[in-house]
This record gives C-alpha cells, sequence and structure tokens, in this order.
C-alpha cells in the first residue's frame, strides 16, 4: 500500500487481553490479542519483548501475537500497529513469571 499523502494520524490501539498493564504468571509463553484502526488502514502490528524476543502479528485490526516466550522475573511487552504512512502507536505490558 502507498503511503497516505498528508497522513499524520497515528493508528490506535488496545490490548485486550491481557486486560492490565501488569500480570503475574507462571506460564513459560504468553499470546496478546488486542485491536488496532487507523484512519486509513493499519498496514502491520508488530511485537517486542525486553528479552530480545521480536515478531509480527497475526492480524491487524485484530491481531494476536504469540506465542511470546517469558523468562523468570518481569517481562515488558511492547505491541506497535503501523499505518502506511510510517506513523506508529504502541502499547505494553509486564508480564512477571515467577
Amino acid at each position: 500500500t502507498p503511503p497516505a499523502v498528508g497522513d499524520k494520524t497515528a493508528p490506535s490501539m488496545t490490548i485486550l487481553y491481557p486486560a492490565g498493564t501488569n500480570l503475574l504468571t507462571t506460564a513459560t509463553s504468553i499470546t496478546l490479542q488486542g485491536t488496532a484502526s487507523d484512519n486509513v488502514a493499519v498496514t502491520e502490528v508488530v511485537w517486542s519483548s525486553s528479552t530480545g524476543a521480536s515478531g509480527v502479528a497475526q492480524g491487524t485490526t485484530q491481531w494476536t501475537a504469540g506465542p511470546i516466550p517469558l523468562q523468570v522475573g518481569a517481562n515488558t511487552l511492547t505491541v506497535r500497529a503501523r499505518d502506511a504512512a510510517g506513523n506508529s502507536r504502541w502499547r505494553s505490558v509486564v508480564v512477571t513469571r515467577r
């Protein structure tokens, strides 16, 4: 998709699962789910972890990221939605694995 000329509006996005910004778990991985929208179109949703893992989520307006491996301790997971003009918005969640 070619960049939208003059588009300066960043996508909006929400992480639906987990619902909060902090989660405590004993699981070895997690799958994040959420939504994203834009005034033109969301072209990509990517994720990264403070542990160095990263990837591309499945879907754009309704996306699923994972399974994301978790190390023992705090893992900051960041999800970023981008549009064709290069505008982006991110959200993060801290998942602490016991």
